[in-house]
């Protein structure tokens, strides 16, 4: 079974967490920076990622 990994907007600016964790993995002021975590962590790792938009209504598979 393959982990997600979540990016979305947050009151800190940008987080990232990984599946089954409440709190973020690690939060970004800018969403380029987050993104190009995300990307890179998800690579190394095998995650799966998704951007979540809207306050979680829904998610987005990023490629």
């Amino acid at each position: 079974m393959m982990i997600e990994m979540y990016f979305y907007q947050c009151s800190d600016g940008w987080a990232v967490r990984r599946e089954y964790e409440d709190i973020p993995h690690k939060t970004f002021k800018s969403e380029d920076e987050a993104r190009e975590y995300a990307k890179t962590l998800s690579h190394i790792k095998g995650y799966k990622l998704f951007v979540i938009r809207d306050g979680g209504n829904g998610r987005d598979r990023v490629i």
